[in-house]
């Protein structure tokens, strides 16, 4: 009571549809009406290794709109968007696409670097089909330390894409070693930032996927 509540409807063959938050009193039955489910779109496709064209099976496609102006917070267990699977082949379906707007598309399979397709423009008169290539993962590697040599676990190491052709940024933590692993980034440039409780943030303008560094 006295709280405000935000209901979601979810489908597997539905778009989402969200009624805006409203606070309910002690006392209150408010009567919403029908919620209307409309017909969702068809998004489908094949995830393939860019290298080989082999299919990804086991690949983790996620699908977002891009219309979420609506929503200060997402939809619990859709935080990363709605969530397929690929089949043996590679393949995966969505029928609950959203009829408004774009979509964004996210794939992430073991060994293999995160892929995001953005602002893909679906039609409401067609199967949409997306066929994703997507690369062996490679790793930046490197040891947090301080200015006396000690290592340092638990330090925030962030790296950020430089090009356009590694669209990413990915998060990982320094171990009891102070050693930290990125293993699914795209090839290519990134900048570095750690931070850690009690002390400065340290910039590595530019690491390469397949170095070892050394942050101090």
């Amino acid at each position: 009571a006295g709280q405000n509540v935000d209901l979601r409807v979810v489908s597997e063959s539905h778009p989402e549809i969200n009624r805006a938050p409203r606070k309910i009193a002690s006392d209150d039955w408010p009567a919403l009406g029908d919620l209307d489910l409309a017909s969702g779109l068809i998004v489908q496709g094949r995830v393939v290794d860019a290298m080989n064209k082999s299919p990804v099976a086991d690949a983790s496609v996620y699908l977002n709109s891009t219309n979420r102006s609506h929503s200060m917070v997402t939809t619990p267990g859709r935080e990363k968007g709605i969530l397929m699977v690929t089949d043996a082949s590679g393949n995966f379906r969505f029928e609950n696409a959203p009829r408004i707007g774009s979509v964004n598309i996210k794939v992430e399979a073991d060994g293999y670097a995160v892929t995001n397709l953005l602002g893909q423009q679906i039609r409401i008169d067609s199967v949409n089909q997306m066929n994703i290539e997507i690369e062996p993962g490679r790793s930046i590697t490197g040891v947090v330390i301080d200015d006396q040599g000690q290592r340092i676990r638990g330090v925030k190491i962030v790296a950020s894409g430089l090009s356009s052709k590694t669209p990413q940024t990915a998060q990982a933590y320094s171990d009891d070693q102070g050693e930290f692993e990125f293993t699914a980034l795209r090839s290519g440039p990134y900048r570095l930032k750690a931070s850690a409780s009690n002390f400065t943030d340290v910039d590595v303008p530019l690491a390469i996927t397949g170095e070892d560094i050394k942050v101090v």
